[in-house]
């Protein structure tokens, strides 16, 4: 007996020993448990924020609209996207304020309203209601500067809906660069030419008029190379994003007051001359058909006279 009150302490705090054991590991699981969860819930909100990977809204941005600042290349990029918004309205709005953000410019941008069908529904002896099912659209072209082609892309598929498609080419335009470069330095030294010997020789050029003409097309032909130079640069800092947004279906509601029109009925003078003129004109009609027909009805008579004479007057 003695032994046994000895014991039962010493299993009682083994069993508190375990217990707070037990505790420690289920908050230890826990926190574990938690920590997976907030990571996994941050992931995804950034997976989101970027544009990637959920249903019907794939990344938008690309290593092709990513630019190099070391490579020697030249690149003409040009992004396009068709996706579904919220509201098209809202959506162009947020898509100018980011590519003012990011010092670009809309060269062009047509907000339109497409109208698919009509109905017309009686609610009430003189109601209509009016249901008219419309899609809102817009089509919208950008230039970004290239730098910030790969920031824009990502800041307008926070906007996206469902993404329908998604194109961006990088066309390399090194060689065309450096031909239209090569052309221009030719012109410019043909042009420097021809101008030293129309200075020198003066007036003992035989064909002055025609060399200041070929003097002319060199130099317009500079001038274009130039512009091509321009043009093709132009493109390679500027790069163009077009866009299609649209968004579900619309139907808008109209209530408007059916007209009827009550016909106008003669009072009963007029109805009984109305009718004297109606009967007199069949009369009239059935004359003039029974005219036609004279020749017949005299032959007929011709008939009945003879007929008649020679009954009247045997031989």
């Amino acid at each position: 007996m003695k032994n046994a009150k000895k014991i039962f302490p010493i299993l009682f705090s083994l069993f508190l020993i375990g217990c707070a054991n037990s505790s420690n590991e289920n908050q230890q699981v826990d926190a574990s448990f938690k920590t997976e969860k907030e990571m996994s819930i941050a992931s995804a909100h950034e997976e989101i924020s970027t544009g990637g990977n959920q249903q019907g809204v794939l990344p938008v941005s690309s290593i092709a609209s990513k630019v190099d600042p070391h490579s020697p290349n030249k690149f003409i990029r040009t992004a396009n996207l068709k996706f579904k918004v919220k509201k098209v309205s809202d959506a162009t709005y947020a898509i100018e304020s980011i590519v003012s953000k990011f010092s670009g410019y809309v060269v062009h941008t047509a907000l339109q309203t497409k109208i698919d069908y009509s109905t017309n529904t009686l609610i009430a002896p003189d109601t209509l209601q009016e249901s008219i099912h419309y899609k809102v659209y817009n089509d919208i072209i950008i230039k970004i500067p290239n730098y910030n082609l790969d920031t824009s892309l990502k800041e307008m598929a926070n906007h996206i809906d469902f993404l329908d498609y998604r194109t961006i080419e990088a066309n390399d335009i090194t060689l065309k660069l450096l031909s239209s470069k090569l052309a221009e330095q030719r012109k410019q030294q043909h042009q420097k030419r021809l101008q030293q010997g129309i200075d020198k020789k003066g007036k003992k050029l035989t064909s002055i008029a025609e060399a200041e003409k070929s003097l002319n097309e060199v130099m317009m032909a500079k001038d274009a190379a130039y512009l091509r130079q321009l043009e093709l640069n132009n493109a390679v800092e500027f790069s163009t994003i077009n866009l299609h947004i649209y968004q579900n279906s619309s139907v808008r509601k109209e209530i408007h007051r059916k007209e009827t029109t009550t016909p106008y009925q003669l009072d009963l003078t007029e109805q009984l001359i109305s009718n004297l003129f109606f009967g007199w004109t069949i009369l009239m009609k059935v004359f003039l058909f029974l005219i036609k027909f004279w020749s017949f009805f005299l032959v007929i008579f011709g008939i009945y006279f003879t007929v008649i004479y020679f009954k009247r007057n045997p031989a």
